[in-house]
């Protein structure tokens, strides 16, 4: 059993989970980083080779992609759910830095 579930099974305080949650989703996303920089992937904080509106676009068609269907659960690829954290994430970042505002929540 994972450590996530574990904590949910023990009713473990809402901020344990999410932290674990957290923890789980990042390692996650690493890896699907390091993939597609072997494949030659990069450069999303660069203008030169990739602007905002390109993030912006990537991101859309990626959330379209997940599962339209009705059962959408079973049709559902986690997958994508990781390639749009990992472009929700890069747009975040160019957005802050071309705004130049801070990474306090609001």
């Amino acid at each position: 059993m994972s450590r996530l579930k574990e904590a949910i099974k023990r009713g473990s305080p809402d901020s344990a989970i999410d932290y674990l949650a957290l923890h789980d989703f990042i390692s996650v996303m690493k890896e699907k980083l390091s993939q597609k920089r072997k494949e030659g992937r990069g450069g999303w904080y660069n203008d030169d080779e990739c602007d905002v509106l390109e993030l912006y676009n990537l991101l859309s068609e990626h959330f379209h992609k997940l599962a339209p269907e009705d059962d959408f659960i079973e049709a559902m690829d986690p997958h994508q759910l990781v390639d749009i954290a990992n472009l929700a994430m890069f747009l975040y970042h160019r957005i802050v830095t071309l705004k130049d505002c801070s990474h306090d929540i609001e």
